[in-house]
């Protein structure tokens, strides 16, 4: 006898109608005379010293449909016709098609293209992921084209869309069982097998990579040992010390990353710290090891990276009303948006002079309402 996989269907769709509601909740609950406040926290992340989202959570908002825009103008126009003739689940769509230039304005939205990938082949000196980089090329194409033995000009867009799991996370030391897992979360079903060679591919290609989780993780334990300074003999940005109880690494843009009671466990044979469980939701000790530190790193780079491009852009004049992730979101006059939309690309594309040799890039759009493209 066969299950019936209709109540799981839809408690699906009920799960995801009340997550859509509940974003107009927090829109409601936050505005004033049209205007969201309120939506971003500084320093939101512990670790990497990322924006969080607050409220709305811009940083999760779904990707909207081709035809969001008359669908929300539908949805202002004739509420009561929209809710007789759309379902909830097409309400939660429209979520990120809510947020609106006002009248002769436009909103400027900007991208730092890759800027982990970037960052991460800059930081461990990775030859084969800074040359894909200068060369303009792909940079899932061209994993694909590696990992698949197929020329670059003939990977399709579902080979590319296959590759990028494995390229975007091996960076950080996935494994096959857990790029299985990775791959899931975006949508893209992996096999054990494709994982395994794909990881086996990244790590043969990259070589630079694996070696620099070994540095950073030997320079976190010997400060942390000692209480001597440590150093990584192939990245000379970045440096780690203890002072008093906490480890710290010194990003290449001065700011340090903190590490509270962090330690070697002799028992478990492992790197340690006092840090907050976001699963348990428990301040609790909590192992780390190269690759993870790695991604801690990484992702405070790309964060000093963007708010370098926002502070420029803002004194030249602009007004950048939010951030998502990597991408600055302005809004500015209707008659020289264009012109906008070239200055805040151009300084989001600045390399800071503490990153000598980082390739930047940056691209975006502009538009009355705001869409993921």
């Amino acid at each position: 006898m066969t299950s019936n996989p209709l109540p799981a269907v839809l408690r699906a769709r009920l799960d995801y109608a009340q997550a859509a509601t509940k974003k107009f909740n927090a829109i409601d609950s936050r505005h004033h005379q049209g205007r969201m406040y309120d939506t971003m926290q500084a320093w939101g992340a512990q670790r990497t010293a990322r924006w969080s989202g607050r409220g709305l959570q811009v940083q999760n908002l779904k990707r909207s449909p081709p035809n969001a825009d008359e669908l929300a103008e539908e949805l202002v126009d004739d509420p009561d016709w929209f809710a007789a003739t759309h379902s909830l689940e097409d309400l939660g769509d429209l979520v990120r098609s809510s947020i609106k230039a006002p009248e002769g304005r436009k909103l400027v939205v900007s991208d730092l293209s890759a800027i982990e990938s970037r960052v991460l082949g800059w930081l461990t000196g990775c030859s084969w992921i800074n040359r894909v980089f200068f060369e303009g090329r792909d940079t899932y194409k061209a994993f694909a084209e590696s990992w698949l033995h197929k020329p670059y000009a003939t990977i399709t867009k579902e080979e590319r869309t296959l590759a990028k799991p494995p390229f975007l996370g091996f960076g950080y030391g996935i494994g096959g069982q857990g790029l299985m897992t990775y791959a899931a979360g975006m949508g893209v079903e992996m096999d054990l097998i494709q994982c395994q060679t794909a990881v086996q591919t990244a790590r043969k290609q990259c070589w630079e990579v694996p070696r620099f989780w070994d540095e950073i993780e030997a320079a976190f334990r010997y400060p942390a040992q000692t209480g001597h300074p440590g150093t990584l003999p192939h990245c000379p940005w970045v440096r780690t010390e203890r002072q008093g109880r906490f480890l710290v690494i010194h990003l290449p843009s001065g700011r340090p990353l903190y590490y509270d009671a962090a330690g070697y466990d002799t028992l478990l044979e492992q790197l340690v710290y006092l840090g907050w469980n976001q699963y348990t939701n428990k301040w609790e000790e909590i192992t780390t090891w190269g690759g993870k530190l790695t991604e801690n790193v990484v992702q405070a780079i790309a964060r000093d990276v963007l708010w370098h491009g926002m502070r420029l852009y803002t004194r030249a004049g602009g007004n950048i009303i939010f951030h998502v992730h990597d991408e600055a979101v302005a809004e500015e006059d209707e008659a020289r948006a264009e012109d906008w939309l070239q200055t805040l690309s151009a300084c989001l594309s600045k390399v800071p002079d503490w990153a000598p040799g980082l390739i930047l890039g940056a691209e975006g759009y502009v538009a009355t309402r705001y869409r993921k493209d």
